[in-house]
């Protein structure tokens, strides 16, 4: 199987971890290509082409989905313009950039996934990044217990971050009526770059709390299909 080929843009401390994650854990995605933007932007930008250099068209060549961390709606709008006239057709855009939910609803001809958190993500019928997030975004574990404590613990699939990862390795050792609790706890503790607080316009929870919620979520699956697991062997002895 040919690689999921990723576009990483990057801003300031935004991304950074993505990078590392995707190569280290990724078995058919792999970040080919990277740009960084300065942290440091005003809030209105006239003239986006000024922060990418003249050849910028070329950093799409050959590139199936373009991640980016621009968080800001003209330098967004701007590579998803460019992108698109390169023959890229699918950007993954965090939440946090609230504008790509303005391109999403009028760039219709592009595939423009704009998760609450990238530990939501799951497969939405778009082969190349269908095959991004089987291993990618919504967190699972696999685990094997011992008096109900948890002795092994794999990452079958978790967030770009690395946060699922951090979780997991925190987790070993923890017994199971308190595992759910400290997977969620950890993942907030983990260096996220999601939004903290509730949402006043909105009332929503904040990216972080999903986040939280998600991998509690997980690991009360896989504690739950361990049991199982265990009773069937039992059953066979």
């Amino acid at each position: 199987m040919n690689k999921v080929k990723i576009l990483l843009i990057l801003r300031g401390k935004y991304g950074e971890r993505v990078e590392e994650t995707l190569n280290k854990y990724g078995k058919n995605v792999l970040v080919v290509k990277k740009f960084s933007l300065p942290y440091e932007v005003p809030s209105f930008i006239e003239y986006p082409e000024e922060y990418f250099p003249n050849h910028f068209k070329e950093y799409f060549k050959d590139v199936d989905i373009v991640f980016t961390y621009s968080l800001h709606p003209d330098l967004t709008s701007y590579i998803v313009d460019i992108g698109s006239k390169q023959g890229v057709n699918t950007f993954l855009i965090p939440m946090e950039d609230e504008s790509a939910l303005y391109l999403k609803n009028t760039r219709e001809d592009l595939n423009i996934i704009v998760p609450p958190t990238c530990c939501s993500l799951v497969p939405v019928g778009v082969k190349k990044f269908d095959e991004f997030a089987k291993e990618f975004g919504f967190p699972r574990y696999k685990i094997k217990l011992e008096d109900g404590i948890i002795k092994e613990i794999k990452v079958l699939k978790g967030s770009p971050c690395g946060a699922s990862w951090f979780v997991a390795e925190n987790l070993r050792g923890k017994h199971i009526k308190e595992a759910p609790r400290l997977a969620g706890l950890y993942t907030q503790y983990y260096p996220c770059r999601s939004k903290r607080g509730m949402n006043i316009v909105t009332g929503k929870e904040s990216p972080i709390h999903l986040a939280g919620k998600f991998h509690m979520n997980a690991l009360e699956k896989a504690i739950k299909e361990a049991i199982e697991e265990a009773n069937k062997d039992q059953t066979k002895r």
